[in-house]
């Protein structure tokens, strides 16, 4: 029987998987199949690229979103071919890059005749079953694999306190920010309020806007930052300096920002100097010990956060001309109580640095605060089912699983599984920069080698 991989989750890292190891068995002359399992939705879009809004733009110029690692200008030609004036630092609308993925996805499938089986399922268990896995699913019977791949992207955002029962079946508190229904029958007048103020909670206040929403919209966060723009074309940075500090987050961070004042003062802008640490980042984030890595968490992501991940120039001119008019309130608080009343949801908030706690009184709250809780608090009930039995654990921080370097999941004992393995976001607490295409691309094509290499494919033809 034709040993089938079962790819978890139909994102980009998921579809991305799914793709290598098809190209991959086609030059090994491997015999072997491909499951890819997505709950909801288009495979190939996730929550990133499903959006069909126009206002949804990618945060990274055209000319660095090729899906390949070895092939750094795929989507800007795939671009060009719709539309010939499309320029490499274009920022592109999202629902075109999902078209993009989604176009692999089908060559692919008609590549490899047969061999790709996409199905609509969601996957509660992955349990051992003599040599291989057994997946079991909400509804319908288990299936078998010989190797599963956790692919499921970003969980939902946890509350950002306990809620009770009223709030939670009111229908004013929408936990799932990607959820275009979380803007529905929502009175042009009333007050919004997104707990997050970082690139989701941008998506969601232009998307309202788009809709014709005018009330007013209030932003919180515990420090009240907002993403910063791209800027021009910047000549880009070869790589951080040799002498460049590990270990420690302190003098890592000082000589962060003394080679983004530099960079300023010699006319390249600071943000040359975040890039050029992009490669770094993931060798410097392992020089860190556990300590050090919770250091960072608590006090400096957020400012690295709104540095790293940046807005196209004109999603941020949107947003300044929002704040000017005051229709959006932006608040660095953080949230105390949430309670039903009759007239909407009454907020407790404790602003940064008052003594006194304020209250909100909005007609809808939409958390946007996006996966930065601990993995154990996920509401995925495939992660915590699989933490429960042991056959993972969570990583020294918290944020994400265990595994190794190619993204084979430790169970609870500390053994690498052959069998079982994760990549994207799951993988963000070992690697920390485990969100974005340029990293995800490279993890998809690395791990579908390590698997078809575990099963002897062969040599390549």
């Amino acid at each position: 029987m034709r040993p089938e991989i079962a790819v978890v989750g139909a994102g980009f890292s998921g579809t991305m998987v799914a793709v290598h190891l098809l190209r991959l068995a086609r030059s090994f002359s491997a015999d072997v199949s491909v499951a890819l399992y997505e709950q909801g939705g288009a495979p190939g879009r996730g929550h990133a690229y499903g959006t069909t809004s126009p206002i949804h733009l990618l945060n990274v110029p055209a000319g660095r979103m090729s899906a390949f690692p070895d092939a750094p200008t795929h989507f800007l030609d795939w671009a060009r071919a719709r539309d010939g004036s499309v320029r490499p630092e274009a920022f592109l609308p999202r629902h075109d890059y999902g078209e993009y993925l989604a176009e692999i996805l089908n060559r692919e499938t008609k590549e490899s005749k047969g061999r790709l089986e996409i199905r609509s399922a969601e996957v509660l268990d992955v349990e051992s079953a003599g040599e291989g896995l057994r997946l079991r699913f909400r509804s319908g019977p288990a299936r078998s694999a010989s190797r599963v791949v956790l692919a499921t992207g970003h969980p939902l955002p946890a509350p950002p306190i306990p809620l009770d029962r009223a709030v939670l079946d009111g229908g004013r508190y929408k936990e799932n920010p990607w959820d275009s229904a979380a803007l529905d029958r929502l009175p042009s007048d009333a007050s919004l309020l997104l707990i997050g103020s970082g690139l989701t909670a941008v998506d969601v206040l232009l998307e309202s806007r788009r809709r014709g929403f005018r009330g007013v919209i209030h932003l919180l966060s515990r420090r009240g930052l907002l993403p910063l723009p791209h800027g021009g074309a910047e000549p880009p940075r070869s790589g951080i300096p040799a002498d460049f500090p590990r270990g420690r987050l302190l003098p890592m961070m000082k000589r962060l920002r003394m080679e983004a004042l530099r960079a300023e003062k010699n006319g390249e802008g600071w943000r040359s100097s975040i890039d050029a640490l992009r490669p770094a980042t993931q060798e410097l984030w392992r020089s860190l010990d556990a300590e050090e890595k919770q250091r960072f968490l608590r006090h400096p992501r957020a400012y690295w956060e709104v540095h790293r991940h940046r807005v196209a120039p004109e999603i941020d001119e949107k947003v300044k001309v929002e704040l000017q008019s005051g229709r959006v309130v932006r608040h660095a608080a953080r949230i105390v109580a949430i309670g039903a009343a009759s007239d909407g949801l009454r907020v407790g908030i404790a602003p940064r640095g008052a003594a006194a706690a304020k209250e909100l009184l909005v007609q809808r709250v939409i958390n946007c605060t996006g996966p930065n809780t601990g993995v154990e608090m996920c509401r995925s009930p495939l992660t915590l089912t699989l933490l429960t039995s042991g056959a993972c654990t969570p990583d020294e921080v918290g944020i994400g699983l265990a595994c190794d370097a190619d993204g084979a999941l430790m169970d609870s004992a500390g053994r690498v599984s052959d069998r079982l393995f994760t990549l994207g976001p799951l993988r963000k607490g070992e690697l920390w920069e485990s969100t974005a295409v340029p990293e995800l691309r490279v993890q998809a094509e690395r791990l579908a080698r390590r698997l078809l290499g575990g099963m002897d494919a062969g040599s390549p033809r």
